[in-house]
């Protein structure tokens, strides 16, 4: 059960923290975005006249157009071009090429420099056409509900709105960053203090083993001792014994007993160093371990239920 609470939170542990990177990313590349916008409506902010001028100068432009002066039209061309490029480089700073501003900029610049190739007043038929088209591009704009300073206007409340929304998204993800953020502190100390814990049975558990009265072996799962207590050692080292003089010849065959029926309880008399021991082999089917207990006949064994439950929890 608490092996099984312990992947549980390791895996906690391991989402938040995926959560916990992909959020600060999120977070950043919002961050980005707010700067960026904030960068934008400031030098919108400082350019609202620059839109003001382009509606006047535009509209002056149709004016030349309609009365056919194109030699105004030219003059205007040649002292306004660089002015209007760089009024239209602030006003779409940033803007999408979809939107109503950056397209009426993009084939106004595109149809002012056509035109200014050719300063000519006799007009070719295709020069006159790109005249025709100026005038309606202006037309469409001047006459439109929304003109330049309209659209202009519609642009900044847009930056505004992303500004905004950026600005609440930030502060919902920072705020999903801090409870990510105790969740896993929340998580590691409870691993930290399950593992303090765990370590510290297990020692109580070690010491038990180590010192119990009688001698305790573990076992492979074809006999052959793993482990063996301090009271074995001891016998080991009074009667200078191999470890394997611990045990009957054919313990093998009845620790396939045992690993067969993990209920049963196997005992067996053996002899050390002209000692008549009695001995129980016993098979933990949680642990998976299989453990000997020897003690002098006639003594009474002292291995428990209680004892049995403890191994069994490692």
């Amino acid at each position: 059960m608490q092996n099984s609470q312990h992947k549980t939170a390791i895996i906690f542990f391991v989402i938040f923290s995926a959560l916990f990177v992909f959020i600060s990313f999120w977070l950043n590349f919002t961050q980005n975005n707010i700067n960026k916008q904030s960068n934008i409506a400031t030098l919108l902010t400082f350019s609202q006249q620059y839109a003001a001028d382009l509606q006047y100068d535009t509209e002056l432009v149709l004016v030349h157009l309609t009365e056919k002066n194109f030699t105004q039209v030219n003059q205007f061309i040649d002292e306004h071009y660089d002015v209007h490029k760089s009024w239209l480089a602030e006003l779409l700073s940033g803007a999408h090429d979809n939107e109503p501003l950056a397209m009426f900029g993009t084939k106004y610049l595109s149809l002012l420099t056509q035109l200014k190739v050719d300063k000519n007043t006799e007009l070719l038929p295709n020069e006159s056409q790109k005249y025709r088209k100026l005038m309606r591009l202006i037309e469409d704009i001047s006459l439109n509900d929304e003109n330049i300073i309209g659209l202009f206007k519609r642009r900044m409340l847009v930056n505004l709105e992303q500004l905004n929304s950026n600005t609440a998204l930030s502060k919902i993800l920072m705020l999903c960053l801090l409870i990510n953020f105790f969740s896993m502190v929340i998580v590691s100390y409870w691993l930290l203090s399950s593992q303090s814990k765990s370590t510290h049975k297990n020692q109580r558990m070690a010491l038990f083993f180590t010192h119990y009265p009688h001698l305790l072996l573990r076992l492979s799962n074809n006999g052959r001792i793993k482990y063996f207590n301090n009271k074995a050692n001891s016998v080991m080292s009074t009667h200078r014994l191999n470890k394997y003089k611990l045990l009957p010849a054919n313990i093998s065959d009845q620790v396939a007993k045992v690993i067969k029926d993990s209920k049963q309880i196997i005992y067996f008399n053996h002899t050390i160093a002209d000692v008549e021991m009695r001995g129980e082999l016993r098979f933990c089917k949680e642990s998976q371990q299989i453990y000997v207990t020897l003690i002098q006949a006639g003594q009474a064994i002292n291995l428990d239920q209680k004892t049995i439950t403890i191994e069994q929890a490692s």
